[in-house]
């Protein structure tokens, strides 16, 4: 199990992965904006607890906190 943080998380294609990686039993960070992206695609993970959401805009700086795997 590893801890992915995915940017464009809430996109078609990180929505996307962010399922693959979660069937696969990884810890997901969902960095998203939601500009071109949609609540929809995540809001039942976020909901459920399954993967952290952080409202942020990918071009500024930011920080996760823990430790992390790999970036996509």
């Amino acid at each position: 199990m590893a801890r992915v943080v995915v940017t464009g998380g809430a996109g078609l294609l990180g929505s996307t992965l962010v399922g693959r990686l979660l069937a696969r039993g990884d810890e997901v960070v969902c960095v998203d904006n939601l500009v071109t992206g949609s609540w929809d695609n995540i809001s039942a993970w976020v909901d459920a607890g399954d993967i952290e959401y952080l409202d942020h805009d990918v071009s500024v700086p930011f920080t996760v906190d823990g430790p992390i795997d790999a970036v996509m």
